[in-house]
């Protein structure tokens, strides 16, 4: 576990637009930030770390068919424990935990009201991206206020 993040605590944002590439000019020239894909090679498409100051501060990945949303993730020490406990508070799953890279596993949540919209979860296994140096600092706010957008079908 990280000396900076415990459970419960947001970890992680990203976004996936439809056009990658447009939003990698425009948070680049909005925040500053410098982006690096590391997709896989040959993979549907890109994912974008991006970063400012050396640091890295969230990502643009890419949904040709969805619209824009900013995704926050949230530190857990075990995703399927933790979906588990999802379902049985009357909660959904929208994507089940999954093993993304070396850098974690992962999943996304939904609730069943008004109180949680869409959340992911996550659990860091690379050190370097145990707590997102300037996440916290610039980020969470803009994040989390920008996902609280109610999606028909998951909100009751």
């Amino acid at each position: 576990m990280s000396d900076r993040y415990i459970p419960g605590v947001p970890c992680w944002a990203d976004i996936t637009p439809p056009d990658a590439e447009a939003a990698v000019e425009f948070y680049g020239g909005l925040f500053g930030w410098e982006f690096e894909n590391v997709a896989p090679p040959g993979a549907p498409t890109p994912y974008y770390i991006a970063r400012l100051r050396g640091e890295d501060v969230g990502a643009i990945g890419s949904d040709p068919a969805g619209a824009a949303a900013w995704n926050t993730y949230i530190w857990v020490e075990d995703a399927d424990e933790t979906v588990a406990k999802v379902r049985a508070a009357g909660g959904s799953v929208v994507s089940e935990p999954m093993d993304v890279g070396p850098a974690g596993r992962s999943a996304v949540i939904a609730g069943s009201t008004v109180i949680i919209s869409m959340l992911g979860l996550f659990l860091m296994r690379l050190p370097y991206l145990y707590g997102v140096a300037l996440f916290a600092s610039l980020a969470v706010l803009v994040v989390l206020a920008a996902s609280v957008t109610l999606l028909p079908g998951l909100n009751g």
